[in-house]
C-alpha cells in the first residue's frame, strides 16, 4: 500500500518554516501518488497487467521509476491500491445519492442505476477486474480496508434489503454482498460486452433495447432479487 503520509510532525523541535517545509513535502506527495494512481488506471485499464509495466506507468505520471517503487513496491500492490482508490471513490459517491423514503425496490433499483453509471464513467474500471478473470491471476485479493466503509455506506439499503426481505419482496438469500455481486456482474457484462457482441452477433438494439445501459442494469438486477412468487416486477421511474 502506499506509505502514510499523514504521520505527525512535533512543533516542539520544529520551527514554523520547517512545519510549512513539511506540509510543502507532504502535498507533493500527495500529488505525485495521485498522478501515479491516475497512470496506473488508465494504463491497466487499457493494456491489462501484462501489457505494462512500472516504467510506462512511470511515464504517463511523468515521475520516475524509482518513486513508483518507493511508494508502491511492485506492480501487484500498485494495481491493488488503484482499484481500492475506485472503490473508495464509488463510496463516497454513492454516499450523497442514498434517499430514504424509496420503497426497498426502488431502493436496489437506485443503486444499481448509479453503480452502472459509475462504471460508464469510469471504463477501466470494468477491464481491470476482467483482465484478472481471463488470466486466473492468483495476485490480488478482496482489500479489507474497504469493509467497514462499505458497511457505514451502506447501512441505509441494509435496512431496504432486510424490510424487503421481511416483506417476502426480495428473495430470502438477497444481503447488501449478494447484491453488490449481482450489480457488479450485470454492470461489468453490460459496460463491457454490449458493443462487442452487438457487433457479433446481433444488432445494438436487440442487446440494449432502452439504449441505457444504467436503466438496462438496474431492471437486471431487480429482476435477480425480487421473489417473483409473490410480487410482480412493477413499473419503476426511468430516470433512475
Amino acid at each position: 500500500p502506499a506509505k502514510d503520509l499523514a504521520a505527525p510532525f512535533n512543533t516542539g523541535y520544529m520551527s514554523l518554516s520547517a512545519i510549512r517545509r513539511t506540509m510543502t513535502h507532504q502535498k507533493e506527495q500527495t500529488e505525485s501518488i495521485d498522478r501515479i494512481l491516475d497512470a496506473a488506471e488508465a494504463e491497466f485499464g487499457k493494456y491489462g497487467m501484462n501489457g505494462i509495466d512500472i516504467a510506462s506507468i512511470s511515464r504517463r505520471a511523468g515521475v520516475s521509476s524509482q518513486l513508483v517503487y518507493h511508494y508502491f513496491s511492485n506492480k501487484n500492490n500498485l494495481y491493488a491500491e488503484t482499484l481500492f482508490r475506485l472503490t473508495e471513490t464509488f463510496f463516497s459517491h454513492y454516499a450523497t445519492l442514498f434517499i430514504t423514503d424509496k420503497t426497498p425496490i426502488e431502493s436496489v433499483h437506485h443503486f444499481a442505476y448509479h453503480f452502472s453509471a459509475f462504471f460508464l464513467e469510469h471504463p477501466g474500471m470494468g477491464r481491470l477486474v476482467l483482465d484478472q478473470v481471463l488470466r486466473e491471476d492468483p495476485g490480488p485479493r478482496r482489500d479489507l480496508r474497504a469493509d467497514p466503509r462499505m458497511r457505514s455506506v451502506f447501512a441505509g439499503l441494509d435496512s431496504k434489503i432486510e424490510e424487503g426481505v421481511s416483506a417476502g419482496i426480495f428473495k430470502a438469500n438477497v444481503t447488501v454482498d449478494r447484491l453488490f455481486f449481482i450489480t457488479f456482474v450485470n454492470t461489468v457484462g453490460y459496460t463491457t460486452l454490449t458493443d462487442f457482441v452487438a457487433r457479433m452477433h446481433f444488432e445494438k438494439d436487440e442487446v440494449c433495447g432502452s439504449h441505457d445501459i444504467r436503466l438496462e442494469v438496474a431492471e437486471a438486477v431487480v429482476g435477480s432479487v425480487i421473489n417473483h412468487g409473490h410480487v410482480a416486477c412493477p413499473q419503476l421511474h426511468r430516470d433512475g
